[in-house]
């Protein structure tokens, strides 16, 4: 074993492109700061709108058994990008809700009659808790929620012999 060790430093990426476009890194990061405080008052009316359209991308699904995958994928995709804005907005409950569904698609590649009950407890814990306003975790109820999309991700992946 060598005793050299050679250290590589983590390049400032910011502050390279700060740099090119004439401007200070730390000014951009407090205008991006300011960006998402702003948001964060949309947020909300935002994510009130993404769930009213994965409810009727999920209804959609449950009644046009041709076009059920590409509703599910369009829901998913909806899901995902909730999935990366509720932590960031308040909302981690959220995250963790539509984390769990996107999880639940991945590892159930045809949706059927059978499983499609699986993906509307999914859109329902997150109807919850976006009606209730739920920010932050949700404390113990949150957590019941979690553990119950936990243990239906769990039969799921003992079923198709996936990962958790």
């Amino acid at each position: 074993m060598s005793d050299d060790v050679e250290f590589i430093g983590n390049p400032n990426l910011i502050a390279r492109k700060a740099r090119a476009v004439g401007k200070n890194a730390d000014d951009m990061l407090k205008t991006a700061d300011q960006r998402v405080d702003a948001l964060k008052n949309e947020f909300g009316s935002i994510l009130k709108r993404d769930t009213q359209n994965i409810i009727e991308l999920l209804r959609q699904a449950e009644t046009d058994l041709a076009g059920r995958q590409r509703y599910l994928l369009d829901l998913r995709r909806v899901a995902h990008e909730l999935r990366g804005q509720g932590g960031t907005f308040g909302y981690p409950l959220v995250t963790a809700v539509c984390d769990s569904y996107c999880k639940l698609l991945d590892m159930i590649k045809d949706v059927d009659e059978s499983r499609l009950p699986l993906v509307r407890t999914h859109v329902d814990a997150l109807r919850a808790v976006v009606g209730a306003d739920i920010k932050g975790d949700g404390g113990a109820i949150g957590r019941e929620l979690m553990e119950s999309l936990r243990v239906i991700r769990q039969k799921v992946a003992d079923e198709t012999g996936s990962e958790l």
